[in-house]
């Protein structure tokens, strides 16, 4: 074998000096043919599929057709909930298959129960990077069977600045392109993860050296029980600090962000906190109508969430078109809820009408819904309608920049100047 290598070898070398630019062309011509022929394929062989979102054709061009498809779709997103353009159906050609993005209530119903005609046609989601930085063991990243089970053993819940620094370069590789290249967000989110698990390990040993005596919290019960591995606590508890803050701050700061621009709304609200008297308990947070209607109307104007994707385990037919199996389904909860008749702006009273849109089944949904409804959803309520009520007693306030940029991701929303404000006594 030795000698047999030694030639091969020797025959390399002495070929070398005479391979051509055009070897090279036919070489990466035949690479690129194997790559793209099985794609061709699976193209011509999907259906009738929905209209696509931009001029640039499914061919799998490598490397240059997704990111000008991926440039494309940034401004789709900014764009849905203008069903006049792009339609409730629409489809993005991705590198080796392809999104179908659903602007509908059908599509936050196949993306809450992942099921159509009675079968189960949707999978897990689909960021790998989610599932790099987050955990694979992590709540949002769980289906089925395994999904019920660790849901059960979590209640909502949790830092020191180096655990909150760790946990701001996890958020931004999230939802970065999965490239493990020196510097980028998504390499720096794999760094913070590694950082991050030995502190969190340390203190679960800390709680099960002391058999978390006295303690009530979140991690403290997952110890407690024994029914999940460190491994499977570590990934619970990234996603309850990482899903537990950033939607919850995003919810309280457009509140704070809408309420200046609507004074009528403001005034309501005040009336309804000076008519509840008394320290706070649990009845009274519930008792707050106008408040819940408000962060609805919050939450309608600006989901945290914008939408989420799932993969196609099994082809399905929706309004007329094929869902092949191995495409990405993204459901767009924002748009949905901001395609809403009546009037426009800040108007809590639309929650209040039964045969509003956003009363109708998959109509608003920011939380999910169903087997995914969010762990946190009644947490995050209230803690936003206390912060509210604490800030609205107190003080007014207004904007220090003028139209605060707001940046979506493909999943997220936030300022991109911050939210400066001017806070006066009342």
């Amino acid at each position: 074998m030795g000698q047999i290598a030694h030639l091969l070898q020797t025959a390399k070398e002495a070929l070398l000096p005479y391979a051509t630019w055009s070897d090279v062309a036919m070489a990466a011509t035949a690479v690129y043919v194997a790559f793209a022929i099985p794609m061709i394929v699976k193209r011509l062989t999907a259906g009738r599929l929905p209209p696509k979102t931009s001029v640039l054709v499914d061919l799998p061009l490598p490397i240059l057709g997704p990111l000008c498809n991926l440039v494309a779709y940034q401004n789709v997103l900014n764009q849905m909930e203008q069903k006049e353009k792009y339609g409730d159906i629409m489809r993005i050609p991705l590198l080796t298959t392809a999104a179908i993005i659903m602007v509908n209530t059908d599509g936050v119903r196949l993306g809450i129960t992942c099921r159509q005609d009675g079968k189960k046609v949707l999978g897990t989601q689909t960021l790998e990077s989610m599932n790099t930085l987050w955990g694979r063991k992590a709540l949002v990243n769980l289906r089925g069977p395994e999904h019920g089970r660790v849901k059960k053993l979590l209640h909502p819940t949790v830092s020191v600045k180096r655990v909150a620094k760790l946990l701001v370069q996890i958020w931004d590789g999230t939802f970065a392109a999965p490239l493990c290249v020196p510097g980028s967000a998504f390499s720096r989110g794999k760094k913070a993860r590694r950082d991050l698990l030995p502190i969190i390990q340390e203190i679960i040993e800390e709680r099960r050296a002391s058999s978390c005596e006295g303690m009530t919290d979140t991690l403290s019960e997952m110890i407690k029980q024994g029914q999940l591995s460190d491994e499977e606590i570590r990934d619970q508890m990234v996603t309850i600090m990482l899903a537990g803050y950033e939607t919850t701050a995003a919810l309280t700061v457009v509140a704070l962000h809408l309420l200046p621009q609507f004074p009528q709304v403001l005034a309501k609200l005040r009336r309804e906190q000076d008519s509840i008297q008394g320290p706070l308990d649990w009845a009274k947070v519930e008792s707050m109508a106008y408040m819940h209607n408000f962060l609805k109307e919050v939450l309608r104007h600006h989901s945290p969430a914008l939408g989420f994707s799932r993969t196609i385990t099994d082809t399905f037919h929706v309004g007329g078109y094929t869902f092949p199996k191995g495409y990405i389904l993204q459901y767009a909860i924002s748009a949905v809820q901001k395609r809403c008749e009546g009037p426009r702006g800040d108007h809590p009273e639309r929650f209040e009408d039964l045969a509003s849109p956003v009363n109708r089944p998959y109509g608003f949904t920011p939380f999910g819904g169903g087997e995914y409804l969010c762990l946190g959803e009644r947490f995050a309520r209230m803690e936003a309608a206390v912060l509210l009520r604490t800030l609205i007693q107190r003080y007014n306030w207004e904007h220090a920049a003028k139209d605060p940029r707001v940046w979506y991701s493909p999943v997220f929303m936030k300022f991109t100047d911050d939210l400066p404000l001017i806070f006066t006594k009342v």
